[in-house]
């Protein structure tokens, strides 16, 4: 299964903060704002002024408010998704790791190269298939004398997902079945030319694969009854010597 798992990157808004005696600096999330605040000289530049400024770039240049540059995830100290851009999501699919605790791990990293960490501990209990395909030959039925072309017909489930399905007639392959991926239940139905094969007995077998390469199989044995081939013409010349 998927989870989105989401780190939170708090920027909070400050109000106006007076740092100097001539310049207020706040911030807007990740925005450094900077207000002149000398009315009285109608906000004329001066080397004060200057000097003023110069130490409000410093302090946005060290300010975690002004920005996280990307934050970096972890699966049990393993990197796995880094994200530029909020929200600062990784879709994690539990169906790659394998059953148990995981430690999942978000680490933040700011414009200048600072960061925190957070992590949570997780326990991954996806159910696990254990078991291949069921498979039924319903037709034809045991023993059955069969000729010609002929359909074989077996009912196959898989709570995976089946995949395909093979008939072979004594263990040599015949036809093959394929189905979407969706499928859980369905009949196959193959088509087995007997046209050549030897009379007698013969056992037919289909094998089905599921979406994680699980087999089942069922076999059933018929006998192949062709009749005789007819028998070759003779020419015959009636007056001449052949």
């Amino acid at each position: 299964s998927a989870a989105s798992i989401a780190a939170t990157c708090d920027l909070p808004n400050h109000g106006p903060e007076s740092m100097t005696d001539t310049v207020n600096y706040a911030t807007e999330g990740a925005v450094a704002v900077l207000a002149m605040n000398r009315p009285d000289s109608l906000n004329g530049f001066t080397a004060g002024l200057c000097g003023d400024l110069l130490e409000c770039f410093e302090r946005a240049d060290a300010d975690d408010d002004t920005g996280v540059e990307k934050v970096v995830f972890y699966l049990d100290d393993a990197l796995t998704f880094t994200d530029y851009s909020p929200p600062y999501e990784w879709q994690f699919l539990s169906g790659d790791a394998e059953n148990g605790n995981h430690t999942l791990e978000a680490k933040a990293i700011d414009l200048s190269g600072r960061s925190a960490i957070d992590s949570l501990g997780i326990e991954i209990a996806n159910l696990v298939d254990l078991t291949g395909p069921q498979v039924t030959i319903i037709s034809p039925l045991p023993n059955t004398p069969i000729d010609g072309t002929v359909s074989v017909v077996a009912a196959l489930t898989d709570d995976a997902g089946l995949g395909d399905a093979i008939l072979y007639l004594d263990n040599v392959e015949q036809d093959v079945v394929r189905f979407s991926a969706s499928t859980l239940t369905e009949e196959a139905h193959f088509s087995l030319d007997t046209i050549g094969k030897q009379n007698g007995p013969h056992q037919l077998k289909v094998l089905a694969y599921d979406l994680e390469g699980r087999t089942g199989q069922d076999t059933v044995d018929v006998v192949v009854d062709n009749p005789p081939p007819p028998a070759q013409p003779h020419l015959e010349i009636p007056g001449q010597r052949v």
